[in-house]
């Protein structure tokens, strides 16, 4: 798979949650939903475009160390599981995020085989975080 990877010129982050945006990023993806989809941090185009806003946190490259070259790839990858867990994706694009990631990983300056290894336990383990239900906290005040 190859496409033209498009993204901001930055990614800018801070610790808290594990990571957190300071300032909007989008990536061009590989995905094309019929319509575009939102949950107000994260947002996907009909053309693909993902966009995040500032604040948004993610845990990085789940299991590993993180690294500049996980940074990016971990993100969209968090993003769209995170869709797909809400019902704004359908579960059928988990493949393409799963094989996007490890490219975005490659172009980004990790090894080929540990990209490879990342690509082969999402392919493998990530259909539970792709599908658990995401816990809602409703604070009522009176």
């Amino acid at each position: 798979m190859q496409c033209k990877i498009e993204r901001s010129l930055q990614l800018v982050y801070k610790g808290g949650y594990k990571y957190q945006l300071q300032h909007p990023y989008f990536i061009q993806t590989p995905l094309r939903p019929e319509q575009f989809v939102t949950n107000g941090w994260v947002s996907l185009d009909v053309d693909g475009k993902m966009f995040f806003m500032p604040g948004y946190c993610w845990d990085g490259v789940t299991g590993a160390p993180d690294t500049e070259s996980g940074m990016a790839g971990s993100l969209m990858h968090d993003g769209g599981y995170q869709l797909m867990r809400e019902g704004l994706l359908p579960l059928s694009v988990k493949p393409l995020l799963d094989e996007f990631m490890a490219e975005i990983f490659r172009r980004d300056g990790m090894w080929a085989l540990i990209a490879e290894l990342f690509y082969l336990a999402v392919r493998k383990f990530g259909r539970r975080f792709a599908t658990k239900p995401t816990t809602i906290i409703r604070l009522i005040t009176r």
